[in-house]
């Protein structure tokens, strides 16, 4: 899927996506069964700063998303 491969997508954007159409409604419900009010504003804090990301990322940035595993000392 070309919006999701490694070297090409915009990861801020597809991280609103995935807001958009699943963590927000789920937060919403679970946040209200769970009298947890700060979370859905945390959520839209958090996709407030990766919407700003989106709009000038470039792809080669990816690489710096990746975790690496720790390196082991002999």
């Amino acid at each position: 899927m070309k919006g999701f491969e490694r070297d090409t997508c915009n990861v801020p954007m597809t991280q609103c996506t995935f807001v958009d159409m699943f963590a927000r409604e789920a937060f919403t419900l679970w946040c209200d069964f769970a009298e947890l009010p700060e979370l859905p504003a945390q959520l839209e804090s958090n996709y407030e700063v990766w919407k700003q990301m989106s709009t000038s990322w470039d792809p080669s940035q990816n690489v710096n998303l990746i975790s690496k595993p720790p390196t082991t000392q002999p």
